[in-house]
Formats: structure tokens, C-alpha cells, sequence
């Protein structure tokens, strides 16, 4: 482990260095950390998993009660986390197989189906693409998969999909930047609360500009 002295010409050097460096001050100890950028910080394959991440956050205290925290606290006592880290690294572990993510346990074995009033539907822009749908009963609906693909009927990857929205009764209209030009089949699944979910919504064919 290497040790600094001085650290910048300075005796109490902050901050970030370059992006690379990182130092601090510490119990009156300086500190310095060095932080290796991704190679890709906006790979496909980062950026589902992050959608995931994004989604897990979001919801956490939203559907939460006293009794589905009880059964994730009993797992984060197995493993010294907190509940909330103990319901994402679950739930993560599953989103690297493809599994969706489940509010309470245990997983549900039958798959889940969305009624839809309107059912999903695409739109494609500028480096965008613009999704909606509307429901008005959710029957434990928790969550909708977004995905690209060069073919129709595809199914999710781990480096395809560009959006975990959350359902909710009404109308959803969300537009998702970042996407390259071209044509894309946009592909949807929803998924409920105890980790089912359908094999596949729809999917509609856009032109990114």
C-alpha cells in the first residue's frame, strides 16, 4: 500500500485529482485513493444493469411494510447488511440472470400477465425513444422491461435493455434517451411483485434519429 507524504505540495490536500486520484483528510490522517475510470462507463451491459439499480431504489420505500421488511430483515441478519442491501444485492443477483426482481418472498411460480387499457406503444426521436401505456388496475403489476433489438420478437439480454419503469395505475409516458440511430424493435415486459413475470407484452418497430 503506498503511502503519501505531501500529498500535492500541499499538507492537506481534498478532493480529486485528474479523476484518478482521490484525496481526503481522515481522523486527522491524509488519505489518497486511487479510482480506475470503466473503460466504457456507458456500455449496454452497464447501462442494464444500472436501470436495475435505478428501479430497486425507487421502489424500495414505496411498497414497504412491516411484514416484507421483516423477511428481508431475517436475511440481512444472515449476511450483516441492512434490509434495503439485502433486498438489492438479492434482487440484483437475479437481474444477472435474468430474473426479475421480487417485492416479498417467496417468488411467485405462476406468471404474471398485465391488463392493459392501452397497451404499450412506442414512438421513436431524436437519440430517443418515447414509450407509453395505461392501466387502471395494476393485479400486483410492479414493473415494466424496455429493451432494443435489430429483429422482432427478441427477448431481454443482459446488454439490450434501456429502461425499468415502474408501473402505476394511469397512464405512463417516459422518454428514454441515449439510443443510437437506426431501426429498432422496442420490446416490452412487465413483471408483478413476487418475481413473475410475462414472456413478452409486445413490440413495436421505431425510427431513431
Amino acid at each position: 500500500m503506498a503511502r503519501t507524504t505531501g500529498a500535492l505540495l500541499s499538507l492537506e490536500a481534498r478532493g480529486q485529482f485528474a479523476g484518478i486520484l482521490g484525496y481526503a483528510i481522515t481522523k486527522g490522517r491524509q488519505i489518497a485513493k486511487y479510482s480506475k475510470p470503466p473503460s466504457n462507463p456507458n456500455s449496454p451491459l452497464q447501462r442494464t444493469r444500472r436501470e436495475m439499480v435505478k428501479f430497486l431504489g425507487s421502489q424500495w420505500k414505496v411498497f414497504l411494510t412491516a411484514l416484507i421488511e421483516a423477511t428481508w430483515a431475517s436475511l440481512a441478519s444472515e449476511s450483516n447488511l441492512t434490509t434495503f442491501l439485502e433486498y438489492s444485492r438479492f434482487n440484483l443477483n437475479r437481474w444477472t440472470q435474468l430474473k426479475v426482481p421480487t417485492q416479498e418472498l417467496p417468488i411467485a411460480l405462476v406468471q404474471f400477465k398485465q391488463i392493459y387499457n392501452a397497451p404499450p406503444d412506442a414512438e421513436g426521436g431524436v437519440g430517443s425513444i418515447r414509450v407509453a401505456w395505461r392501466v387502471s388496475n395494476l393485479k400486483a403489476g410492479w414493473g415494466m422491461i424496455v429493451y432494443l433489438s435489430t429483429t422482432p420478437g427478441a427477448n431481454p439480454t443482459n446488454s439490450n435493455v434501456v429502461a425499468v419503469i415502474p408501473m402505476k395505475v394511469g397512464t405512463t409516458e417516459v422518454w428514454i434517451s441515449g439510443i443510437d440511430p437506426g431501426l429498432w424493435w422496442v420490446g416490452f415486459e412487465s413483471f408483478g411483485t413476487k418475481g413473475s413475470q410475462f414472456a413478452q407484452d409486445t413490440n413495436k418497430l421505431v425510427v431513431v434519429t
